[in-house]
């Protein structure tokens, strides 16, 4: 994965439905904390068990969610994964592992705060999606 990035386009948010009540304004703030990257086939986003600290949302291609060795889903552009470390502070409770190449948005922890303080009404929607993972995933 592109270690560096650069910052993605403030309309390009919109694409996001936990972005979507964001102002044209509000969006060009949450752009300066988000970085826009490239990744390879094959290379693991998240590695289930270890600690995390990365927020990502895929704008292009496609990753497979494994836990335990199985594959549980797959995630699309529009899709976000991530959170859930960084809303527990602990460890990543799956492997998401990029299928096509793809072109993600990443939010690291210090930033992921920031934007918790000055967009609750975003917080509060990727921690409904979050919550509702969860629960999809304890219905298997």
């Amino acid at each position: 994965m592109d270690t560096g990035g650069s910052h993605p386009e403030p309309l390009l948010l919109k694409r996001f439905e936990v972005f979507r009540s964001l102002s044209w304004a509000q969006c060009r703030r949450m752009a300066n904390l988000i970085a826009q990257q490239d990744v390879e086939v094959g290379v693991e986003l998240n590695i289930e068990g270890q600690r995390g600290a990365r927020f990502f949302l895929i704008v292009e291609g496609e990753a497979e969610v494994m836990q335990g060795g199985k594959v549980l889903g797959r995630l699309r552009p529009g899709d976000h994964f991530g959170e859930i470390a960084i809303l527990s502070d602990g460890p990543r409770t799956a492997t998401v592992v990029a299928t096509t190449p793809m072109k993600v948005l990443v939010m690291f922890g210090p930033a992921f705060r920031l934007m918790e303080e000055e967009f609750p009404a975003v917080a509060k929607a990727i921690y409904t999606d979050a919550a509702q993972r969860l629960n999809d995933d304890d219905d298997r």
